[in-house]
């Protein structure tokens, strides 16, 4: 896109007479006024040269598509050292996605999950850090209290929650 359709000039025009308005009552808005001036000129050389600021529409629309492609950021996790503290396993339904990949939302907007489950989900704390460590298998398996175990698979590092969710290719063995 060029700088032909005047949209920015008029845009920064309308900005730049603005901020000079409101410098009579506020001296910090001198620089502002400046770096717009700035803006203006420069926008003005570029005219009729080269693409100016939205050149890279078609760039960062084909970014864009990609991002929307990369739905999660899974994360492959080997042998994370791990210790049961006494949870309960619990059944793990899936969330449902559809064709596309794409997660499946109910009326309220909130991911729908599998009817029937498909495996299950045991939680642990790692070691030295205390985060807690989410692990699914297919089969319920025997763990012991206290005992410490080693971890693998794929799945997410969610810092703000401070835990692990390994969910695909979930693997415990005794440490």
């Amino acid at each position: 896109m060029y700088f032909q359709d005047n949209y920015f000039k008029n845009y920064i025009t309308t900005m730049w007479y603005t901020c000079q308005q409101i410098t009579l009552r506020n001296v910090a808005v001198i620089g502002l006024i400046r770096n717009l001036s700035r803006l203006l000129e420069v926008m003005v050389q570029h005219h009729g040269k080269e693409p100016f600021c939205m050149a890279n529409l078609e760039k960062l629309t084909a970014l864009q598509s990609k991002m929307k492609k990369q739905t999660s950021n899974l994360e492959k996790f080997d042998e994370i050292v791990v210790v049961h503290v006494g949870c309960e396993p619990s059944p793990y339904f899936p969330k449902l996605k559809n064709s596309d990949g794409t997660k499946v939302k109910d009326e309220h907007g909130n991911d729908k999950r599998s009817e029937t489950p498909t495996g299950w989900t045991y939680t642990f704390v790692e070691f030295g850090t205390a985060k807690d460590v989410k692990v699914v298998l297919r089969e319920r398996v025997k763990i012991d209290l206290l005992e410490t175990y080693a971890v693998s698979g794929a799945g997410y590092n969610i810092k703000s929650s401070r835990m692990l969710f390994i969910e695909q290719d979930g693997q415990i063995k005794k440490y």
